[in-house]
């Protein structure tokens, strides 16, 4: 049980799924992926289940973990030179004090595969408003991508 609850949960960490257990739990029951007496569920598992901490979950999932790793795909390489270059936030930075500075990515949206046509969104954000633009794109050649979000971009400022 704890396994399908931890791979319905997206494979969050003992920590967190020990957190919002009670709410993962309605949610499989609601939506009939828990039912009462199939496979051997039953409010004595779920007792069970809220019951746990969460280095116990951590070390009942160590196996499935191992053997069932969660992971995205990314469109992207990694690169000591753009490491070196670019510069990342991190949560205890300072904040910007006025309104203009943008961070932005792109998304792909291709499932499994990025074999293919696939939408991609492209995604800017002012860190100190919290103003979002998104603009989807067929792909990421430099003029699909950014040419026609800047005029957009400056007639809705």
């Amino acid at each position: 049980m704890l396994q399908k609850v931890w791979a319905a949960s997206g494979g969050q960490c003992g920590r967190y799924l020990a957190a919002s257990m009670a709410l993962q739990l309605d949610a499989l029951e609601r939506h009939g992926e828990l039912v009462d007496g199939r496979d051997r569920y039953g409010p004595a598992v779920r007792a069970e289940l809220l019951a746990m901490s969460s280095a116990t979950i951590d070390r009942y999932l160590r196996g499935a973990k191992a053997r069932d790793q969660i992971s995205g795909v990314s469109t992207t390489k990694p690169s000591p030179l753009l490491r070196s270059s670019i510069t990342i936030c991190k949560a205890g930075d300072e904040a910007e004090e006025s309104p203009g500075f943008f961070e932005g990515d792109t998304v792909a949206h291709c499932g499994p595969t990025l074999k293919g046509e696939f939408a991609r969104t492209v995604n800017l954000t002012d860190m100190h408003i919290g103003w979002v633009f998104t603009r989807t794109v067929r792909n990421n050649a430099h003029p699909t991508s950014w040419a026609p979000s800047k005029p957009e971009l400056l007639k809705s400022l």
